[in-house]
């Protein structure tokens, strides 16, 4: 008979209630595309009858739907056995796979054949994952696939829930698209090293879609040529194996079945997954090999693994430190979130019961770990994080519920029925993708995607961000569509990270168990988790029968003073902050070095700090023309700081800055020749995440390339000069205090010394660029309004990005010369930038922004 679409819920689940469920609200059944449009309300027969909480069009529906087999277990007589798997490993033979039909729906047909075919082969224990990428992952799949299957044949087996839990058709499906994906990805980077004919592009693959990398022959070649069953490390380049792998490209097309992008994007629910669509999926993953060889290509695809674990951890870092006091405690969520969920009709009903297993399972599983993150007191106590696994499917479940909420509503704040169902060869409505924002629509980008208002031919506004709660805004923004955030759903679908904890291959070694020192600590998720059910709980469906309608109610909830972390802008502001801390540090210093003038060939030096005398000693006097020049250099940065900083009252003017004016203040002080308060510069000038204009609070591939990131590492820059300059007289006053100084040592004191006002000068000047430049307003100042900022010409953008880079250039620079305690060098090296040709425009630039901001004063 049929096998069930969905296995019984898991019997840990049950004890997790107290008593029966109360009846759940399920939103009304409007037109065709409001709050209820993917509930049928009645089953009917065939597709649609197969499908009643998935948002798939009918053609979708067609692809991914598997008839029922006929009773008596006998294949039908259209079903012929074409399909051939290896008698090693129990994988799909490549090279005796059928030819490739001639059409999409032949061979999703052809495909659906394999999976009931796969479902028998992991059911007689005849699969085993090739090695490579989450080979652990594979082989618990295959497991909990077996048991499952198993287990609905035989209810009374008992099942070894604590190391094994029953997986669904969903969580399988969803896994092994995953790891497809990475897989492939890594035979297609190892191709670029393997073929020493493969054309340049090839050879330096940079970022490819996933589209291209499955046409490329050579990853056919791979995967067809390391079978299992060779050991030959040649690569079989020819049209036979790229046709002999188009089960693989078939099944994850978007004319065809599509698996990653229907699953991964929201549209098919969990019920709605046949055994036979989760079996072909994880069938094709253990079929693909993970690597190559022991080559040079093994450690680059684990050096690639190790930066998508280190951003993550990095992610959770920046969050904890900006928004720990807005984090609601594991208690609190863990006593409501299942009845937040359930009793709210902001997911539809077949995704309910999914997403609150998933939070469930995410607050209550958790492990201990040893260190708090290694910082440097291992052992001291213990911290409790979420396993890798249940930090997976945590995401894997509740992105795509949320996904697809957030589009149905969407839908219907743009009136867009249209972006609510999954159609062939069509782009989607997605909640990342920021980069494409021009190709399809983007849930909470500012503008809608190709959409033309009256007879402008701008994008009209999406309307749907207005209705949303601010922080739950910020908070999805922030988790979902930066570029420097962690991109939660897209990291997790890629399967760039490891999902279990006997996953290695995204460490150097055999960590087995262990924890690594940059390991997350599923701060990101827990954030998106608390949203998620901030969402449930204000969420109201206000709609009558005939119009539908829904609105967010206001809730002082912990995260409502959530602060954006990973907006650009808010990047260049918190180093901004970082960098003042440390300018401060060397004006505090108050270096100074009192030279007394003996007659001879040395000159007696005092050195002091604070106006304190610290040591004495002999040093060679320099020459005239190097204190000379050492004094026009001071001048000119001085000079230019001037010129700088009236620009930069221009921007905070023109711009209605209010945020706390400390690189001001300092600037000020600075010319002014006082010591500036050290409390001046501790905050900086930090803006709250939550007081960003959320008309400029969208970014846009040519936001993410203008070079903005360039200001942030300049800000960086600029910190570790000033750290390296003070650590720099530190050490030769040591060195002079201990007698151990030689000749050149106390005479790099005394300059290092002497150049400390032209070094400040020099980082002073810097942080008021990067403040500038961080706005378009520097380069687009005379408009008056924000659209006109917004719609800023293409050469106005070049201009800009390469002013930002600029700056990088200079800052490093700053920080090279300092690192080699070379004060003198760095302050020579500042000047000389702003005697060159680009360096007089900019200047003449801010001398044109200062006069503006005087006009408009007097």
């Amino acid at each position: 008979g049929m096998r069930a679409a969905v296995p019984s819920p898991s019997p840990s689940r049950a004890s997790l209630r107290a008593g029966p469920r109360r009846a759940r609200r399920v939103p009304r059944v409007a037109n065709c595309w409001t709050m209820g449009a993917v509930v049928a309300t009645n089953a009917v027969e065939g597709t649609l009858g197969a499908f009643p909480n998935s948002a798939l069009a009918e053609d979708v529906q067609s692809m991914l739907f598997v008839a029922p087999r006929e009773s008596g277990g006998n294949e039908p007589d259209h079903d012929p056995p074409e399909w051939r798997f290896k008698p090693m490993y129990g994988t799909l033979d490549w090279r005796d796979t059928p030819n490739e039909p001639p059409s999409a729906v032949e061979a999703a047909e052809s495909l659906k054949r394999l999976g009931r075919k796969c479902v028998l082969q992991i059911d007689c224990n005849r699969l085993t994952p090739k090695r490579g990428a989450h080979e652990a992952t594979l082989a618990k799949l295959v497991f909990c696939f077996r048991k499952q299957e198993s287990s609905s044949a035989d209810s009374t087996e008992e099942e070894d829930t604590d190391h094994h839990p029953t997986l669904t058709n969903y969580q399988v499906l969803t896994t092994s698209v995953s790891v497809i994906e990475r897989r492939c990805v890594d035979l297609f980077l190892a191709s670029a090293f393997a073929d020493d004919d493969e054309d340049e592009k090839t050879k330096n693959p940079g970022k490819p879609l996933f589209s291209e990398i499955l046409l490329s022959r050579n990853l056919s070649a791979m995967i067809v040529g390391k079978d299992g069953e060779t050991t030959d490390a040649s690569i079989p380049d020819n049209d036979v194996t790229f046709a002999s792998t188009w089960p693989l490209r078939k099944a994850l097309h978007p004319l065809c079945l599509n698996l990653r992008n229907v699953t991964w994007h929201g549209f098919l629910a969990p019920g709605d997954v046949s055994p036979e669509l989760a079996a072909l999926a994880l069938v094709l993953a253990c079929s693909i090999p993970g690597s190559w060889s022991s080559s040079d290509f093994d450690l680059r695809a684990n050096a690639r693994s190790s930066r998508e674990t280190q951003k993550l951890a990095r992610c959770d870092d920046e969050v904890f430190d900006k928004n720990e006091t807005s984090l609601p405690s594991r208690r609190e969520l863990r006593r409501d979130i299942e009845q937040t969920v359930l009793g709210s009709s902001f997911f539809s009903p077949g995704w309910r019961d999914t997403v609150s297993n998933a939070c469930v399972d995410f607050l209550s599983d958790t492990e201990r770990i040893v260190g708090d993150g290694y910082t440097g007191n291992d052992g001291d106590f213990e911290k409790q994080y979420p396993s890798r696994w249940d930090t997976f499917q945590f995401i894997a479940r509740v992105a795509p519920a949320t996904e697809h909420a957030l589009r149905v509503l969407y839908a219907y704040a743009n009136d867009a029925p249209e972006v609510i169902h999954a159609r062939l060869g069509a782009y989607y409505a997605t909640l990342d993708g920021y980069g494409q924002a021009n190709a399809h629509d983007v849930l909470l980008h500012p503008w809608r995607a190709g959409v033309i208002t009256g007879a402008d031919t701008d994008r009209a506004r999406n309307k749907f961000r207005d209705e949303l709660p601010q922080h739950a805004l910020l908070v999805l923004r922030d988790l979902c569509m930066r570029d420097k955030g962690p991109s939660l759903r897209a990291t997790y679908a890629h399967g760039g990270l490891p999902f279990l904890e006997t996953d290695t291959f995204c460490d150097e070694g055999d960590e087995g168990v262990f924890r690594t020192r940059n390991e997350s600590r599923g701060a990101c998720a827990y954030l998106f988790l608390a949203a998620v059910r901030d969402l449930c709980a204000a969420f109201r469906d206000d709609g009558d029968d005939a119009t539908g309608g829904f609105k967010f109610v206001e809730l002082n909830t912990s995260l409502t003073g959530y602060k954006t972390v990973f907006h650009p802008r808010i990047r260049v502001q918190n180093a901004l902050t970082s960098a003042l801390t440390s300018l401060v540090e060397v004006q505090i210093a108050e270096h100074e070095c009192r030279v007394l003038e003996d007659g001879n060939s040395e000159t007696l030096v005092t050195f002091c700090e604070r106006s304190t005398p610290r040591v004495s000693f002999h040093a060679k006097p320099e020459s005239p023309e190097t204190i000379t020049t050492a004094k026009e250099d001071e001048a000119t940065l001085v000079e230019i700081c001037r010129v700088v900083l009236s620009a930069y009252e221009a921007k905070r003017s023109q711009t209605a800055d209010q945020s706390r004016d400390a690189l001001g203040s300092i600037a000020r002080a600075f010319l002014a020749g006082e010591a500036h308060a050290a409390d001046c510069g501790t905050r900086g000038n930090e803006k709250s995440g939550s007081d960003l204009v959320l008309d400029h609070d969208f970014e846009s591939i040519e936001e993410v390339n203008s070079g903005i990131e360039c200001l942030r590492q300049a800000a960086c820059e600029v910190k570790v000069a000033c750290e390296k300059h003070v650590g720099s007289i530190e050490r030769l006053v040591q060195l002079t205090e201990r007698r151990a100084a030689r000749s050149g040592h106390r005479k790099r004191l005394v300059a290092n010394v002497t150049a400390v006002k032209a070094v400040q000068g020099a980082s002073i000047v810097l942080l008021l660029l990067v403040d500038i430049f961080s706005d378009d307003f520097a380069f687009s100042f005379s408009v008056e309004s924000a659209e006109e900022i917004r719609d800023m010409p293409d050469d106005l953008r070049t201009e800009a990005s390469a002013a930002r880079r600029r700056v990088l250039l200079s800052a490093t620079a700053l920080r090279a010369a300092c690192s080699e305690g070379n004060a003198r060098q760095a302050v020579r090296g500042a000047v000389d930038g702003w005697r060159q040709n680009a360096g007089k425009a900019t200047l003449r630039t801010l001398q044109e922004m200062g006069r503006t901001y005087q006009v408009d004063d007097a």
